[in-house]
């Protein structure tokens, strides 16, 4: 159950990181709100503080996006990362 949340948010943090970085490039801060506030929900749900904080930030009408969004992609790929190791600490490097 545990490798399957973590399994789980990890997609969730990969798709909305994705679904961001589209809506910089589009300049669509609509869209770019909406996946902030999504990432937000589900950081906090996991306890990822920084990632939460970050995207809180994104949530703001005012804001810009294209700043906001090179600091919400490292701390994402800085998760995923911190994801698998310790989903490999937990099948001890063998597939779930």
């Amino acid at each position: 159950m545990f490798l399957l949340v973590l399994e789980t948010y990890r997609l969730d943090l990969v798709r909305l990181g994705e679904e961001m970085g589209e809506a910089v490039r589009r300049s669509d801060k609509a869209g770019f709100r909406r996946a902030a506030h999504a990432l937000a929900g589900a950081a906090g749900g996991i306890g990822a503080t920084e990632i939460q904080r970050l995207a809180r930030k994104g949530m703001d009408e005012a804001a810009d996006p294209a700043p906001m969004y090179p600091p919400l992609r490292t701390a994402i790929l800085q998760a995923c990362e911190a994801i698998d190791v310790l989903a490999d600490g937990v099948t001890g490097g063998h597939p779930s």
